[in-house]
């Protein structure tokens, strides 16, 4: 039985780097199979995505990050955060939206984070060249993920 894994991407497209997940998500949209993954992408993440995390047997989020050096993509496990201290706070994490998602469905699936590190947070609606250079390896590292 094929594993249902959700992508999703997620990030400010008007704010350089965070736009990455933007970016990403035709292009893992395009990259894998239908019945690999669903791609979605949100400006930000909100409670209401604890019901689709909670139908997945694979969650991956995608987004941006402040780190060196500029353009690396990186793969972190997730667990769901200890409190729902930030439910009322305008940014939730995905480890939070994992917490809501434990509190809402009564488990959690598995889940990772890649992001690539970026170097630009200002307004503007393009990628940096580190960040832009780094969209295939992110999109082959997703797919990877997303193999059985």
């Amino acid at each position: 039985m094929q594993q249902k894994t959700l992508v999703i991407a997620f990030g400010n497209p008007l704010r350089r780097d965070d736009g990455v997940g933007y970016r990403a998500a035709p292009l893992l949209s395009d990259a894998l199979a239908d019945d690999a993954a669903t791609v979605i992408f949100r400006q930000q993440l909100t409670e209401d995505l604890a019901v689709a995390v909670g139908e997945a047997d694979r969650v991956i989020f995608i987004d941006a990050e402040i780190a060196s050096p500029p353009g690396a993509v990186s793969i972190r496990r997730l667990a769901p955060a200890d409190l729902l201290s930030n439910a009322l706070l305008h940014r939730m994490t995905p480890a939070d939206l994992l917490a809501w998602t434990k509190v809402i469905r009564g488990r959690v699936p598995r889940s990772e984070q890649v992001t690539v590190a970026g170097v630009d947070f200002d307004f503007g609606d393009t990628l940096t060249p580190p960040v832009e250079a780094a969209l295939p390896a992110l999109v082959e590292a997703v797919k990877h993920l997303c193999q059985p």
